[in-house]
């Protein structure tokens, strides 16, 4: 997410391999406090690293994410999450403090009678990001709008297409709102199966 760097790992590999690697992006996008993503295939790298590099400095994430996890301590305390308090955040990366946090939270075999969501599937997707769940912490503070990321995917000369919109919890019509929004936005496809 938000990295070219496996393409640059990739691209300096010596692979056995005669066909044409794509350059993709994903990148992370907010609407209304939630955290969703939209992919960039056939990007110019050099455009999408330079906006990257200038939209996402290693201090300001490092902040951002410090700021993150003491909002998350706060939530997990009050509903009376247990978890390692020392934790620190160290190099920023997206969900670097839910990471810490959550990781250390099930480390707890008392925290699946206070919150046995925890240890279900897809907890960052339908509890987490989601603004309606009593877990919710808005990590889309510093995140720009699916527009802009449309405006960089295309600029970059590639083609857009909305993420996983299956993996966020919607309801049928929650769904169809969502992707006639990115629609409207200017998304160009839709990917239709997440693993």
């Amino acid at each position: 997410h938000d990295s070219m760097q496996s393409y640059f790992d990739i691209k300096n590999q010596n692979l056995d391999f005669n066909g044409k690697i794509i350059a993709g992006v994903e990148l992370s996008f907010k609407k209304e406090g939630r955290l969703f993503d939209v992919l960039g295939y056939g990007v110019d790298v050099e455009y999408i690293n330079s906006w990257i590099k200038e939209r996402y400095k290693k201090e300001e994430l490092i902040k951002n994410q410090e700021s993150i996890l003491e909002e998350m301590k706060k939530l997990y305390t009050k509903l009376g999450i247990k978890f390692d308090t020392n934790l620190k955040v160290t190099i920023g990366k997206k969900s670097e403090a839910y990471n810490l946090i959550k990781n250390s939270a099930l480390q707890y075999e008392e925290n699946r009678a206070v919150a046995p969501e925890l240890f279900g599937d897809m907890f960052y997707k339908k509890y987490h990001t989601n603004s309606q769940s009593k877990y919710f912490v808005d990590e889309t503070k510093m995140l720009p709008s699916l527009t802009e990321c449309l405006k960089v995917i295309h600029d970059a000369g590639g083609i857009s297409s909305l993420a996983h919109s299956g993996a966020y919890g919607f309801t049928k019509e929650e769904m169809r709102e969502f992707i006639e929004y990115a629609i409207n936005c200017g998304v160009k496809g839709l990917e239709l199966k997440y693993n």
